[in-house]
């Protein structure tokens, strides 16, 4: 586990893009990143972290209040 939230990213990106040539590991951007650990992550995995259930519920509530959802 990483003290440090950036070196988990800079470690991400080292792995990510592995084998890649120089000029196209300049080119990434943090949405990148996230699209490819989306691809890969289940959201079922996710849900077993506190601060993905807070994540999630606080989308929800945003969303109700906007009246995109019912509220409960």
């Amino acid at each position: 586990m990483y003290a440090d939230p950036k070196e988990a990213i800079r470690g991400a990106i080292r792995i990510a893009f592995e084998g890649k040539p120089r000029r196209r590991k300049n080119e990434i951007e943090i949405s990148d990143l996230y699209q490819i650990i989306g691809a890969e992550i289940e959201l079922e995995r996710l849900r077993n972290l506190p601060s993905y259930k807070d994540f999630e519920n606080a989308i929800r509530h945003s969303l109700a209040e906007l009246g995109y959802l019912a509220k409960k």
